[in-house]
């Protein structure tokens, strides 16, 4: 009769059989190299459950050994943003976030150190009082600063506690005095409208329940955020996108005026990405979305401020659970070719070309491919004096390495790409093959 063994024996020997089994499929195409017996757990994929390889850190690029480190700056605290803002007396500011909110002249001279921390949702005369304010956001708080002093002048902690606030502020009631902040919860389902005004305390306008209950679990949908629309005068409305829906809301009295509730991909997709209002061609307004996290796609919705807004155009490149490899990079969403329409620039390694990298431009109202540069990324976008942008684009080899020097691409509105400093254009939609300019001295 066998002895009674110890439990820790017993695991030991499971585990032992699973990496055994393993053995075949310990590494990922994603970690060449990299050996590690759960890259492929289904229960846990630790490689595939997001794009950023979370707990590893391979040496990508032909690189041998690991960089050294050249230089060691000590700043306070780990930097999370810097913004530049104007002050009411026309002094430029920059407010710095390190873990600390801080306001620094331009000479380097720390005017303040905030009462309070988050991310910034306004800088300027929030109550029309002639004073600066610094309107930030963390977690499910919404925090108001005197700009003068760093002091807190205001602040409201929302319900659930695990609800984080999404903010826009601007004044879409002119008949009250002072400026008003949109307040959606994401992991929630509340929204609200707050008025500051000059002499008084700040007050909720309206407060109400901005989803479908039981529509869809807001406490998993990372991808909530609002717009506020001010096109039509006396008509403010307030847009929010969240996983597979889009709505509007009368921003006067938080009345729902819209909604659409779409599939992208034959499928309910996450909107994890950036998103911005934008016009058609032909005038109308539309909302594109770049989805860049879990599920990769982009989309454009035709608004209707009277009724149900309507899935324009849509492209879906696949999850990364399921598509290891896929990816895709919003660089921006707004008038590139100063054609008085919005286009979409991203880049993307696309599965149906064998995981190539693409820098697209597409056509906000219909998805249209106006410009596709093959075998290139572009690291980002300038604009120029006469209107437009330019692209600094970069190629891409097979093996994901720099194949040339920077090139400087020009977007016109005939729908090409054309290179700078003389070289031949670059025409659209597909297949063309360019010169980089660069190195630039």
């Amino acid at each position: 009769m066998m002895a009674e063994q110890p439990a820790w024996l017993l695991v030991a020997a499971i585990a032992g059989v699973c990496a055994g089994a393993a053995g075949a499929q310990e590494t990922h195409p994603l970690l060449p190299g990299v050996r590690c017996a759960d890259v492929w757990d289904t229960g846990w994929p630790r490689v595939l459950h997001d794009r950023q390889l979370t707990g590893f850190s391979p040496l990508v690029l032909g690189m041998r050994e690991a960089p050294e480190v050249s230089a060691t700056i000590e700043v306070g605290g780990e930097l999370s943003w810097v913004r530049r803002v104007q002050t009411a007396d026309a002094q430029d500011r920059l407010l710095v976030n390190d873990g600390r909110l801080r306001l620094v002249s331009t000479d380097g001279e720390v005017l303040w150190t905030g009462a309070d921390s988050g991310s910034l949702a306004f800088f300027g005369d929030l109550r029309g009082d002639g004073h600066d304010y610094v309107v930030l956001t963390a977690a499910n708080r919404l925090a108001v600063l005197d700009a003068t002093t760093g002091q807190r002048y205001w602040r409201h902690v929302f319900e659930p506690p695990h609800a984080y606030v999404r903010c826009q502020v601007a004044d879409v009631l002119p008949d009250l005095p002072g400026m008003e902040a949109a307040v959606f919860m994401q992991y929630g389902e509340q929204g609200c409208l707050i008025n500051f005004p000059p002499d008084d305390e700040p007050r909720i306008v309206w407060e109400r329940t901005v989803v479908e209950p039981g529509e869809h679990p807001e406490r998993a949908d990372h991808g909530c955020d609002i717009r506020f629309d001010l096109s039509v005068p006396g008509e403010p409305v307030i847009w929010n996108v969240r996983h597979h829906r889009c709505r509007g809301f009368d921003a006067r009295t938080g009345e729902q005026i819209s909604s659409l509730v779409y599939q992208i991909g034959g499928g309910h997709r996450r909107n994890y990405g950036p998103w911005a209002l934008g016009t058609a061609r032909d005038g109308a307004p539309i909302i594109c979305v770049a989805g860049e996290a879990i599920q990769q796609h982009v989309h454009g919705i035709r608004l209707n401020r009277h009724g149900p807004s309507e899935l324009a155009w849509q492209h879906y490149y696949g999850e990364v659970y399921k598509t290891p490899g896929v990816a895709l990079d919003c660089l921006t969403i707004g008038d590139v070719d100063a054609d008085g329409s919005t286009e979409i620039v991203y880049n993307v390694r696309d599965p149906e070309q064998g995981f190539r990298p693409f820098v697209r431009v597409r056509d906000g109202g219909t998805g249209e491919v106006e410009v596709e540069l093959p075998d290139s990324v572009c690291a980002g976008l300038c604009s120029q004096p006469e209107g437009g942008s330019c692209l600094i684009v970069r190629r891409i080899a097979g093996d994901g390495r720099s194949a040339g020097g920077v090139a400087l691409l020009r977007l016109r509105r005939s729908g090409e790409a054309r290179e700078l400093r003389g070289k031949p254009p670059l025409r659209n939609r597909g297949g063309a093959v360019r010169d980089t300019a660069g190195p630039f001295r």
